[in-house]
């Protein structure tokens, strides 16, 4: 996902905010540059996540302890003003410019002995390995780590990255999904001081539960400026909407064009779900409006391809990308998301528009990436129900806290909407206000019940409609069908519901009816039909329909980095191709076969998974292990299929590897769900 992408002109500077007491973690880094003699402490600093007590701009002169390059080295700067163009021109004419670092700071990678001299610099430094830990591994706590993300400098390359791990004594985690310059490690404690120290390291941070149990993740890139992209390092840019301090926001919001995947219905009220909930926790006010360009609009467009701007969706897996606040970004742009309309949006199933709108509306807002594994602001994507301590903690830092005694409607200790001056809403009373939800406690509910009328367990027909009954639970309550074939759609959540026009393909077809209520909980019916083979087409595939699952990595719109993991369908290697000869180095290509997606849903308490494989040199093996610790090895290679796999009630996620005669792999993962 290439989220939080920002186009302002020039950069800006932010006050400091105490950005880590409500989160309990180790203070933002205040790098106090020391002017002429050394003495004299500047007002301007540098925002990072890790910990510094005093810095100063002499320690860029001594080599660092570890490096791959005898004479280049990467090194922090910060300009004592917003630089011009001609200035940064000069910086880049002596040096690579990495990424931005607010305010006017810049992580560059130089050689040694290059002067920096006549530019109007007001701190050097080389960040120390403290520096580039996250606070969630320090202390205590880092006790307890074994596997975390290590993010290196941009210029470092695949085989570099896995030179500098090996020498620092860290066991990689192969994982063909992870961002361009992330790698996943495992060490002692000792072991990961040891690579933080390495110069080619930027920063590391806790690795997810997906990562380290392979279960398939799709990737947000980060935040782009017109200054650079930014590291996982920096918590925020800019003071938000409502300017310096803690203040309240009133936003507008507008829809320019609606995804093909989903009722205009459904995909409003998902966003306008996820801007309620950031609205919960914060003193933020959403207004719909029918102009786009309107100061203070958050304009949703759903896009493939180009689209109006400079960052088309070109097809390699980015699933949004989203503008930060004025005055980071000028108006009408900025705060606006986009969405890719080539990815299969759903609802309550992958890929969830409502995850998705969470986190693309926290960069909105101003949020960078979490280092919390399990917020919604964490740079790896995950299906969500709602914001946790760590991303409330990060609204409420940026924007004035909403009291608990505050719905929304202005009572409480505190105001819930800004005056009506505001510019954000210069267009009247609003149309269709979005407001959040914090009542009182409300008697309870009955329990979310579902039925489906059983259909013919065998029909010729290539589509089939379902009727049933919905009751209890608390609302909203979103209604949805899913097939293992991949196909989706929306119910409308009535008392005496109906879905019409659900594929069929020749063959079993399994199809779940889900609903779910504004508490997370969950109803689920199960129909299985047998369609016999016949000379009648069947369905065209579904837009999203791919047997091999693999999430592809975020990518910054518009550009096509090297070393980033493929599109799906070509399967990504799990080693660092090293020879040339691409024979020795590809790796093979691997397939479950349908009635296999990324998402099936089954009664039974076991289930056969199978596929074929294929290489120049020939499979070695093909393995299959699961989320509970079951593993074993399939029958065959070109065509294989395992043994029964047992499933426990819930979710198992099951992954396929394959294995090369050369030791190359690849790997594909489907999720089970046993009702």
């Amino acid at each position: 996902m290439n989220f939080g992408t920002s186009l302002g002109s020039g950069l800006f500077h932010m006050n400091v905010l105490n950005l880590t007491k409500r989160l309990g973690l180790t203070p933002i880094l205040l790098l106090a540059y020391i002017a002429g003699t050394g003495n004299a402490l500047a007002q301007n600093h540098l925002y990072i996540k890790g910990k510094r007590d005093v810095a100063t701009n002499e320690l860029w002169k001594r080599p660092p302890a570890f490096r791959l390059s005898a004479n280049r080295s990467h090194i922090l700067i910060e300009f004592a003003r917003r630089p011009t163009n001609d200035e940064l021109a000069q910086l880049r004419a002596r040096a690579r410019v990495l990424s931005y670092v607010p305010d006017y700071g810049f992580e560059i990678s130089i050689t040694d002995g290059q002067r920096l001299a006549g530019l109007p610099l007001s701190w050097i430094g080389r960040l120390q390995p403290e520096e580039k830990t996250s606070p969630l591994l320090q202390g205590a706590a880092q006790k307890n780590v074994e596997e975390v993300v290590v993010e290196f400098h941009r210029d470092v390359t695949q085989s570099e990255k896995r030179e500098v791990a090996l020498r620092a004594g860290v066991t990689i985690h192969e994982r063909p999904d992870l961002l361009p310059n992330h790698l996943l490690v495992r060490g002692t404690p000792a072991q990961l001081l040891r690579l933080a120290a390495w110069d080619e390291v930027a920063y590391m941070f806790p690795a997810s539960r997906e990562l380290k149990e392979g279960v398939p993740v799709a990737t947000c890139v980060g935040a782009l400026t017109q200054s650079g992209p930014l590291g996982q390092s920096i918590p925020k840019i800019g003071d938000g909407w409502d300017g310096p301090g803690l203040g309240a926001a009133n936003l507008n919001y507008a829809f320019a064009a609606d995804s093909a995947k989903l009722p205009p219905s459904s995909e409003h009220a998902e966003v306008e779900r996820a801007f309620a909930t950031w609205a919960q926790y914060a003193q933020l006010t959403f207004s719909q409006t029918g102009d786009t360009t309107a100061p203070q609009t958050l304009t949703v467009l759903f896009a493939t391809g180009q689209h109006g701007d400079a960052y088309p969706f070109d097809g390699l897996g980015t699933l949004a990308h989203t503008y930060y606040p004025n005055p980071t970004n000028p108006e009408p742009i900025a705060g606006d998301m986009h969405f890719n309309d080539g990815e299969s949006w759903r609802i309550g199933a992958d890929v969830d528009l409502y995850s998705v709108a969470l986190h693309e509306a926290g960069h909105a807002l101003g949020l960078g990436h979490s280092d919390q594994p399990g917020a919604v602001m964490y740079p790896y994507y995950k299906r969500v129900t709602g914001l946790s301590a760590e991303d409330i903690g990060a609204i409420q830092n940026l924007y004035a806290a909403r009291s608990t005694d505050d719905p929304g409607s202005g009572s409480g200790s505190t105001p819930a909407q800004p005056s009506s001056n505001n510019s954000g809403n210069n267009s009247g009373t609003p149309s269709n206000p979005v407001t959040p939800v914090n009542p009182p406690a409300a008697p309870p509910s009955a329990p979310l019940a579902l039925t489906v009328t059983p259909p013919e367990v065998a029909t010729s027909a290539v589509s089939l409609t379902l009727n049933g009954t919905l009751s209890g639970g608390v609302a909203p309550v979103n209604t949805y069908w899913i097939t293992d074939q991949g196909w989706s759609g929306t119910i409308q959540s009535v008392a005496a519901w109906t879905a019409p026009g659900i594929p069929l393909h020749a063959g079993p077809n399994t199809i779940a009816i889900v609903a779910q209520d504004a508490k997370s909980a969950r109803a689920t019916q199960i129909v299985a039909v047998q369609r016999p083979a016949s000379t009648t087409p069947a369905p065209a595939e579904p837009p999203t329909a791919n047997p091999s699952p693999q999430p592809p990595p975020a990518t910054p719109s518009g550009t096509t980095p090297t070393g980033t993991t493929p599109n799906p369908g070509i399967t990504p290697s799990g080693t660092d191709p090293s020879g040339t000869d691409p024979a020795s180095t590809t790796p093979p290509g691997l397939d479950i076969t349908p009635p296999f997606t990324t998402s099936v849903y089954t009664g039974k308490d076991s289930i056969v998974v199978k596929g074929t494989a294929s290489d120049t040199v020939g499979i070695s093996s093909i393995a299959w292990s699961t989320s509970t610790g079951l593993s074993g090895v399939a029958d065959g290679t070109t065509s294989w299929r395992t043994p029964a796999i047992s499933l426990y009630e819930g979710t198992t996620t099951i992954t396929i590897t394959a294995t090369d005669t050369a030791g190359n792999t690849s790997w594909r993962a489907i999720v089970v769900t046993r009702n």
